[in-house]
C-alpha cells in the first residue's frame, strides 16, 4: 500500500525576515496539509508526494476572521494580509512543491513583499 503523506520541514521568508506564525498550506489532488511557521520560520506538515500548490497566508496581530465577512479574499485584503496575493490566494499562489516519496527536509520559500 503506498504510503500517500509524507512530512516536509522547510522554512518561508518574506524577503529577508523570517515569516513567523505564517499559515503554510499545501494542497494535492488528495491531501492537503496546513502549518504555522514557528519563531525561526520553520514549520512541518504532512503532505501528499507529488506536486503541491502552496500559498502561505500572514495576518496581522489580532485577525479575527468573523471581522468584515469572514475569511475570504477580500476580507483578508482589507484586514491588512502580510504576503501578497500571488503567494497568499489558494487561486492565485505562483508557489508549488513536488513532494518527494520519502519527504523532503530541504526546502525553503523566499518571497518577495511585491
Amino acid at each position: 500500500m503506498k504510503n500517500w503523506f509524507s512530512v516536509c520541514v522547510l522554512a518561508a521568508h518574506l524577503g529577508l525576515i523570517v515569516l513567523a506564525g505564517a499559515e503554510v498550506n499545501f494542497v494535492a489532488e488528495k491531501y492537503a496539509g496546513v502549518a504555522t511557521t514557528g519563531s525561526d520560520g520553520t514549520y512541518k506538515l504532512r503532505a501528499q508526494p507529488g506536486e503541491n500548490k502552496v500559498f502561505i497566508r500572514k495576518m496581522p496581530e489580532g485577525y479575527d476572521p468573523t471581522d468584515l465577512g469572514g475569511d475570504t479574499p477580500e476580507a483578508r485584503a482589507a484586514l491588512g494580509q502580510l504576503v501578497p496575493e500571488k503567494y497568499s490566494d489558494p487561486q492565485k499562489s505562483e508557489l508549488k512543491f513536488t513532494v518527494p516519496d520519502a519527504g523532503a527536509s530541504n526546502a525553503d520559500f523566499q518571497i518577495t513583499s511585491k
